[in-house]
Protein backbone atom coordinates (compact mmCIF):
# COMPACT_ATOMS: atom_id res chain seq x y z
CA UNK A 1 0.00 0.00 0.00
CA UNK A 2 2.88 2.36 0.81
CA UNK A 3 4.34 1.97 -2.70
CA UNK A 4 0.92 2.60 -4.25
CA UNK A 5 0.48 5.71 -2.12
CA UNK A 6 3.89 7.10 -3.12
CA UNK A 7 3.39 6.45 -6.84
CA UNK A 8 -0.12 7.87 -6.73
CA UNK A 9 1.20 11.05 -5.09
CA UNK A 10 3.89 11.29 -7.74
CA UNK A 11 1.41 10.86 -10.58
CA UNK A 12 -0.98 13.45 -9.20
CA UNK A 13 1.87 15.91 -8.71
CA UNK A 14 2.92 15.36 -12.33
CA UNK A 15 -0.54 16.36 -13.54
CA UNK A 16 -0.47 19.52 -11.44
CA UNK A 17 3.11 20.30 -12.48
CA UNK A 18 2.51 20.07 -16.23
CA UNK A 19 -0.75 22.01 -15.99
CA UNK A 20 0.93 24.80 -14.01
CA UNK A 21 3.87 24.84 -16.40
CA UNK A 22 1.67 25.11 -19.48
CA UNK A 23 -0.44 27.88 -17.98
CA UNK A 24 2.51 29.87 -16.65
CA UNK A 25 4.61 29.80 -19.84
CA UNK A 26 2.66 32.54 -21.69
CA UNK A 27 2.60 34.93 -18.70
CA UNK A 28 5.13 37.34 -20.25
CA UNK A 29 3.30 37.48 -23.59
CA UNK A 30 -0.05 38.07 -21.90
CA UNK A 31 1.30 40.82 -19.65
CA UNK A 32 2.97 42.50 -22.62
CA UNK A 33 -0.38 42.85 -24.41
CA UNK A 34 -1.41 45.60 -21.95
CA UNK A 35 -4.96 44.36 -22.51
CA UNK A 36 -6.61 44.67 -19.10
CA UNK A 37 -9.41 42.25 -19.93
CA UNK A 38 -7.04 39.52 -21.13
CA UNK A 39 -4.68 40.02 -18.17
CA UNK A 40 -7.55 39.97 -15.68
CA UNK A 41 -9.01 36.77 -17.16
CA UNK A 42 -5.58 35.16 -17.13
CA UNK A 43 -5.03 35.77 -13.42
CA UNK A 44 -8.60 34.72 -12.63
CA UNK A 45 -7.72 31.40 -14.26
CA UNK A 46 -4.41 31.01 -12.43
CA UNK A 47 -5.52 31.80 -8.88
CA UNK A 48 -7.64 28.67 -8.16
CA UNK A 49 -5.22 26.17 -9.73
CA UNK A 50 -2.94 25.67 -6.75
CA UNK A 51 -5.67 25.46 -4.09
CA UNK A 52 -7.89 23.03 -6.01
CA UNK A 53 -4.87 20.99 -7.10
CA UNK A 54 -3.75 20.34 -3.51
CA UNK A 55 -7.31 19.60 -2.43
CA UNK A 56 -7.66 17.01 -5.19
CA UNK A 57 -4.46 15.29 -4.09
CA UNK A 58 -6.00 14.64 -0.67
CA UNK A 59 -9.29 13.44 -2.18
CA UNK A 60 -7.47 11.06 -4.53
CA UNK A 61 -5.62 9.44 -1.64
CA UNK A 62 -8.87 8.89 0.25
CA UNK A 63 -10.37 7.08 -2.75
CA UNK A 64 -7.16 5.09 -3.16
CA UNK A 65 -7.42 3.65 0.37
CA UNK A 66 -10.99 2.50 -0.26
CA UNK A 67 -10.46 0.94 -3.67
CA UNK A 68 -6.87 -0.35 -3.67
CA UNK A 69 -7.80 -3.99 -4.34
CA UNK A 70 -10.01 -3.17 -7.32
CA UNK A 71 -7.35 -0.80 -8.69
CA UNK A 72 -4.69 -3.52 -8.70
CA UNK A 73 -6.98 -5.90 -10.61
CA UNK A 74 -7.71 -3.54 -13.50
CA UNK A 75 -4.37 -1.73 -13.61
CA UNK A 76 -2.78 -4.02 -16.20
CA UNK A 77 -5.77 -3.83 -18.54
CA UNK A 78 -5.89 -0.03 -18.24
CA UNK A 79 -2.20 0.17 -19.10
CA UNK A 80 -2.56 -2.08 -22.12
CA UNK A 81 -5.57 -0.16 -23.45
CA UNK A 82 -3.74 3.18 -23.17
CA UNK A 83 -0.77 1.64 -24.97
CA UNK A 84 -2.74 0.06 -27.81
CA UNK A 85 -5.00 3.09 -28.31
CA UNK A 86 -1.91 5.28 -28.66
CA UNK A 87 -0.56 3.14 -31.49
CA UNK A 88 -3.95 2.86 -33.21
CA UNK A 89 -4.56 6.62 -33.14
CA UNK A 90 -1.07 7.41 -34.38
CA UNK A 91 -1.48 5.01 -37.30
CA UNK A 92 -4.86 6.55 -38.18
CA UNK A 93 -3.50 10.07 -37.87
CA UNK A 94 -0.10 9.78 -39.56
CA UNK A 95 0.09 6.60 -41.59
CA UNK A 96 -3.47 6.66 -42.91
CA UNK A 97 -3.62 10.45 -43.15
CA UNK A 98 -6.78 11.14 -41.12
CA UNK A 99 -5.10 13.82 -39.02
CA UNK A 100 -4.99 13.98 -35.22
CA UNK A 101 -8.49 15.35 -34.54
CA UNK A 102 -10.35 12.84 -36.72
CA UNK A 103 -8.13 9.97 -35.56
CA UNK A 104 -8.73 10.72 -31.87
CA UNK A 105 -12.45 11.07 -32.51
CA UNK A 106 -12.62 7.70 -34.25
CA UNK A 107 -10.67 6.00 -31.47
CA UNK A 108 -12.91 7.52 -28.82
CA UNK A 109 -16.12 6.50 -30.60
CA UNK A 110 -14.95 2.93 -31.17
CA UNK A 111 -13.85 2.62 -27.55
CA UNK A 112 -17.16 4.00 -26.24
CA UNK A 113 -19.13 1.58 -28.41
CA UNK A 114 -17.13 -1.61 -28.00
CA UNK A 115 -14.98 -1.40 -24.84
CA UNK A 116 -17.06 0.88 -22.63
CA UNK A 117 -15.35 -0.31 -19.47
CA UNK A 118 -11.99 0.92 -20.75
CA UNK A 119 -13.13 3.90 -22.82
CA UNK A 120 -11.32 6.41 -20.61
CA UNK A 121 -8.02 4.52 -20.95
CA UNK A 122 -8.50 4.30 -24.72
CA UNK A 123 -9.27 8.01 -25.03
CA UNK A 124 -6.19 8.82 -22.96
CA UNK A 125 -4.11 6.74 -25.36
CA UNK A 126 -5.74 8.53 -28.28
CA UNK A 127 -4.36 11.82 -26.99
CA UNK A 128 -0.83 10.43 -26.88
CA UNK A 129 -1.38 9.18 -30.42
CA UNK A 130 -2.29 12.69 -31.54
CA UNK A 131 1.38 13.63 -31.20
CA UNK A 132 2.99 15.15 -34.26
CA UNK A 133 6.08 13.15 -35.31
CA UNK A 134 7.76 16.08 -37.04
CA UNK A 135 10.56 17.42 -34.84
CA UNK A 136 9.29 15.60 -31.73
CA UNK A 137 9.70 11.81 -31.89
CA UNK A 138 12.55 10.42 -33.93
CA UNK A 139 11.10 6.95 -34.29
CA UNK A 140 8.06 4.80 -33.58
CA UNK A 141 9.93 3.51 -30.54
CA UNK A 142 9.84 6.95 -28.95
CA UNK A 143 6.05 7.03 -29.33
CA UNK A 144 5.93 3.63 -27.61
CA UNK A 145 7.94 5.10 -24.72
CA UNK A 146 5.46 7.99 -24.40
CA UNK A 147 2.55 5.53 -24.48
CA UNK A 148 4.10 3.39 -21.74
CA UNK A 149 4.73 6.39 -19.48
CA UNK A 150 1.20 7.71 -20.05
CA UNK A 151 -0.22 4.25 -19.28
CA UNK A 152 1.61 4.15 -15.96
CA UNK A 153 0.48 7.67 -15.03
CA UNK A 154 -3.11 6.80 -15.98
CA UNK A 155 -3.07 3.84 -13.60
CA UNK A 156 -1.55 5.68 -10.63
CA UNK A 157 -3.75 8.79 -10.97
CA UNK A 158 -7.04 7.00 -11.54
CA UNK A 159 -8.54 8.02 -8.19
CA UNK A 160 -7.72 11.74 -8.39
CA UNK A 161 -9.31 14.66 -10.23
CA UNK A 162 -12.44 12.65 -11.00
CA UNK A 163 -15.07 14.52 -13.01
CA UNK A 164 -12.64 17.15 -14.28
CA UNK A 165 -12.59 17.25 -18.07
CA UNK A 166 -9.13 17.24 -19.63
CA UNK A 167 -7.53 14.94 -17.07
CA UNK A 168 -6.89 12.25 -19.70
CA UNK A 169 -5.16 14.74 -21.97
CA UNK A 170 -3.01 16.02 -19.12
CA UNK A 171 -1.86 12.46 -18.50
CA UNK A 172 -0.99 12.19 -22.19
CA UNK A 173 0.94 15.49 -22.08
CA UNK A 174 2.93 14.25 -19.09
CA UNK A 175 3.77 11.04 -20.95
CA UNK A 176 4.85 12.88 -24.09
CA UNK A 177 6.84 15.50 -22.17
CA UNK A 178 8.73 12.97 -20.07
CA UNK A 179 9.47 10.81 -23.12
CA UNK A 180 10.68 13.86 -25.04
CA UNK A 181 13.01 14.76 -22.17
CA UNK A 182 14.36 11.21 -21.88
CA UNK A 183 15.27 11.01 -25.57
CA UNK A 184 16.87 14.45 -25.47
CA UNK A 185 14.47 16.22 -27.79
CA UNK A 186 12.87 19.66 -27.65
CA UNK A 187 9.32 20.59 -28.53
CA UNK A 188 9.12 22.40 -31.87
CA UNK A 189 7.73 25.95 -31.54
CA UNK A 190 4.19 26.61 -32.70
CA UNK A 191 2.74 29.70 -34.35
CA UNK A 192 0.04 31.65 -32.48
CA UNK A 193 -3.19 32.20 -34.44
CA UNK A 194 -3.95 35.72 -35.58
CA UNK A 195 -6.44 37.89 -37.47
CA UNK A 196 -10.06 36.87 -37.85
CA UNK A 197 -9.26 33.38 -36.61
CA UNK A 198 -9.03 34.68 -33.04
CA UNK A 199 -12.72 35.53 -32.82
CA UNK A 200 -13.73 32.22 -34.35
CA UNK A 201 -11.55 30.38 -31.83
CA UNK A 202 -13.54 31.82 -28.93
CA UNK A 203 -16.82 31.08 -30.71
CA UNK A 204 -16.02 27.48 -31.56
CA UNK A 205 -14.44 26.84 -28.18
CA UNK A 206 -17.69 27.83 -26.48
CA UNK A 207 -19.74 25.77 -28.95
CA UNK A 208 -17.48 22.72 -28.69
CA UNK A 209 -17.56 22.68 -24.92
CA UNK A 210 -21.27 23.47 -24.70
CA UNK A 211 -22.42 20.80 -27.16
CA UNK A 212 -20.24 18.18 -25.48
CA UNK A 213 -21.56 19.17 -22.06
CA UNK A 214 -25.17 18.90 -23.23
CA UNK A 215 -24.56 15.47 -24.75
CA UNK A 216 -22.67 14.33 -21.67
CA UNK A 217 -24.57 15.85 -18.72
CA UNK A 218 -28.03 16.69 -20.04
CA UNK A 219 -28.59 13.80 -22.45
CA UNK A 220 -26.69 11.19 -20.44
CA UNK A 221 -24.24 9.95 -23.05
CA UNK A 222 -20.79 8.90 -21.90
CA UNK A 223 -18.22 11.68 -21.60
CA UNK A 224 -15.86 9.93 -24.01
CA UNK A 225 -18.52 9.36 -26.67
CA UNK A 226 -19.78 12.96 -26.35
CA UNK A 227 -16.34 14.45 -26.82
CA UNK A 228 -15.34 12.04 -29.58
CA UNK A 229 -18.48 12.72 -31.64
CA UNK A 230 -18.06 16.50 -31.34
CA UNK A 231 -14.35 16.29 -32.16
CA UNK A 232 -14.91 14.03 -35.16
CA UNK A 233 -17.65 16.28 -36.54
CA UNK A 234 -15.45 19.36 -36.14
CA UNK A 235 -12.46 17.64 -37.73
CA UNK A 236 -14.51 16.68 -40.78
CA UNK A 237 -16.72 19.77 -41.25
CA UNK A 238 -14.69 22.83 -40.25
CA UNK A 239 -11.86 22.38 -42.78
CA UNK A 240 -14.58 22.30 -45.47
CA UNK A 241 -16.40 25.37 -44.15
CA UNK A 242 -13.17 27.31 -43.48
CA UNK A 243 -10.47 26.15 -45.91
CA UNK A 244 -7.79 28.42 -44.45
CA UNK A 245 -8.46 28.14 -40.72
CA UNK A 246 -10.71 25.09 -40.41
CA UNK A 247 -7.97 22.80 -39.16
CA UNK A 248 -7.03 24.98 -36.20
CA UNK A 249 -10.72 25.61 -35.45
CA UNK A 250 -11.27 21.84 -35.35
CA UNK A 251 -8.40 21.54 -32.90
CA UNK A 252 -9.99 24.27 -30.77
CA UNK A 253 -13.33 22.44 -30.75
CA UNK A 254 -11.89 19.15 -29.57
CA UNK A 255 -9.86 21.00 -26.93
CA UNK A 256 -13.03 22.57 -25.53
CA UNK A 257 -14.88 19.27 -25.86
CA UNK A 258 -12.49 17.83 -23.28
CA UNK A 259 -13.71 20.47 -20.82
CA UNK A 260 -17.27 19.43 -21.72
CA UNK A 261 -16.47 15.94 -20.42
CA UNK A 262 -16.69 17.30 -16.87
CA UNK A 263 -19.47 16.03 -14.65
CA UNK A 264 -22.33 17.99 -13.06
CA UNK A 265 -20.47 18.45 -9.77
CA UNK A 266 -17.61 20.28 -11.49
CA UNK A 267 -19.60 22.24 -14.06
CA UNK A 268 -23.17 22.48 -12.72
CA UNK A 269 -24.78 24.36 -15.62
CA UNK A 270 -24.31 25.69 -19.15
CA UNK A 271 -23.35 29.17 -17.92
CA UNK A 272 -20.19 27.85 -16.29
CA UNK A 273 -19.46 25.81 -19.40
CA UNK A 274 -19.58 28.93 -21.56
CA UNK A 275 -17.06 30.66 -19.28
CA UNK A 276 -14.88 27.55 -19.35
CA UNK A 277 -14.95 27.64 -23.15
CA UNK A 278 -13.73 31.25 -23.08
CA UNK A 279 -10.93 30.26 -20.70
CA UNK A 280 -9.94 27.38 -23.00
CA UNK A 281 -9.71 29.65 -26.03
CA UNK A 282 -7.62 32.23 -24.17
CA UNK A 283 -5.07 29.68 -22.98
CA UNK A 284 -5.12 27.88 -26.34
CA UNK A 285 -4.16 31.08 -28.14
CA UNK A 286 -1.36 32.13 -25.83
CA UNK A 287 0.16 28.67 -25.32
CA UNK A 288 0.41 28.01 -29.07
CA UNK A 289 4.22 28.44 -29.09
CA UNK A 290 4.75 25.87 -26.33
CA UNK A 291 4.75 22.05 -26.22
CA UNK A 292 4.40 21.95 -30.00
CA UNK A 293 3.36 18.55 -31.34
CA UNK A 294 2.72 17.04 -27.90
CA UNK A 295 -0.35 14.88 -27.60
CA UNK A 296 -2.45 15.85 -24.60
CA UNK A 297 -1.66 19.56 -24.61
CA UNK A 298 -5.27 20.32 -25.55
CA UNK A 299 -6.51 18.23 -22.65
CA UNK A 300 -4.22 20.06 -20.23
CA UNK A 301 -5.68 23.37 -21.42
CA UNK A 302 -9.19 22.06 -20.71
CA UNK A 303 -8.08 20.51 -17.41
CA UNK A 304 -6.68 23.76 -16.05
CA UNK A 305 -9.67 25.75 -17.28
CA UNK A 306 -12.15 23.44 -15.55
CA UNK A 307 -10.13 23.52 -12.32
CA UNK A 308 -10.19 27.34 -12.48
CA UNK A 309 -13.96 27.43 -12.95
CA UNK A 310 -14.52 24.85 -10.23
CA UNK A 311 -12.35 26.81 -7.81
CA UNK A 312 -13.98 30.15 -8.61
CA UNK A 313 -17.46 28.68 -8.30
CA UNK A 314 -16.67 27.10 -4.92
CA UNK A 315 -15.18 30.35 -3.64
CA UNK A 316 -18.26 32.26 -4.76
CA UNK A 317 -20.62 29.80 -3.08
CA UNK A 318 -18.62 29.89 0.17
CA UNK A 319 -18.61 33.70 0.07
CA UNK A 320 -22.38 33.86 -0.38
CA UNK A 321 -22.94 31.46 2.52
CA UNK A 322 -20.72 33.52 4.79
CA UNK A 323 -22.59 36.70 3.91
CA UNK A 324 -25.95 35.04 4.59
CA UNK A 325 -24.74 33.63 7.91
CA UNK A 326 -23.48 36.97 9.18
CA UNK A 327 -25.64 38.26 12.03
CA UNK A 328 -27.69 41.30 11.13
CA UNK A 329 -26.77 44.52 12.86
Amino acid sequence: MKIIKITSNLGNLLLIFFTFTLFLLPAREILSTNNRLIITLYFIILLPLFYIGIEELKTGLQRLRKEKERILKVALFDFLVVFLATLATFVLSVNLGFGPVVAAGLTGILAALFVRRYEAAAYCGAFVGMSCPIGLFLSFGHLILAAAIAGIIFVITKQAFNGIGGKLGTIALAGCAIATFLIGREFPPGLPPAGETLGYLYLYSVLGGLITYILNVRLGHSAVLSSAVVGLAAGLLLPVLYPESGQVLGVMVICASFAGMSNFERIPCEFYMVITGIFCALIFIYTAPYFGGAGGKLGAIAFGSVIAIDGLRRSFVVGIKRIRNQPSQ
